[in-house]
């Protein structure tokens, strides 16, 4: 049968032509922000996500910065250590809802922040949301931290997640590594016609 997921991305094939017609039309980011009227919704820690964080990061390529392919006990670590996060982001915009299409793990203590994994389905790519999208999770997850790391690594089809973060970060990237992102420097919420709510520390 055809699942939910399926539907989901049926749809948003659909929608994309009519956001390309937009983005064509738009006099410029924001007015095409306007036209489409975006909302994020950011989850810390979304136990009952569990099974779709374990999906993104088993099934996205494009926008995969590790490539970790995280087992589902690995993400029940993330969501339970309390040295550990697992951050879910949903997408919708007036065309359609995009349903969860971004996933974060890492590790944090003392506003310090390691990025081990940041995915977001190719089907939420292309609106330019990638770096308020990172933003909004990380200052959900800790409102005084200045940078974040991520880590990286490179692979057969992951250049479209590598590509946002070198031009993040600022600088080159190796086959492998991790890089600093001053976290002022992405996107902020405030700048952009986007409706943003965040559900944190939902262990249940």
């Amino acid at each position: 049968g055809v699942s939910h997921t399926d539907m989901i991305r049926v749809a948003d094939l659909n929608a994309e032509i009519q956001r390309r017609n937009i983005g064509l039309q738009a006099a410029d980011k924001t007015a095409y922000l306007r036209e489409l009227a975006p909302k994020l919704e950011i989850w810390i820690r979304p136990v009952a996500l569990r099974d779709r964080l374990h999906e993104l990061s088993n099934k996205t390529n494009q926008f995969n910065l590790s490539l970790s392919r995280l087992d589902e006990v690995t993400v029940d670590a993330y969501l339970h250590h309390p040295d550990k996060f697992a951050v879910a982001v949903g997408l919708s915009d007036r065309l359609t809802d995009s349903g969860i299409v971004g996933a974060m793990f890492g590790n944090i203590k003392d506003n310090e922040i390691i990025v081990e994994e940041w995915v977001i389905s190719c089907r939420a790519l292309g609106r330019e949301l990638e770096g308020l999208m990172a933003a909004s999770a990380l200052r959900a997850l800790a409102s005084e931290a200045k940078a974040a790391t991520f880590r990286y690594k490179s692979g057969p089809r992951n250049s479209p997640g590598l590509d946002w973060l070198a031009k993040s970060s600022g600088g080159a990237l190796e086959y492998e590594g991790s890089v600093s992102i001053t976290i002022s420097t992405l996107p902020a919420i405030a700048d952009l016609p986007i409706n943003l709510t965040i559900h944190s520390n939902e262990r249940s």
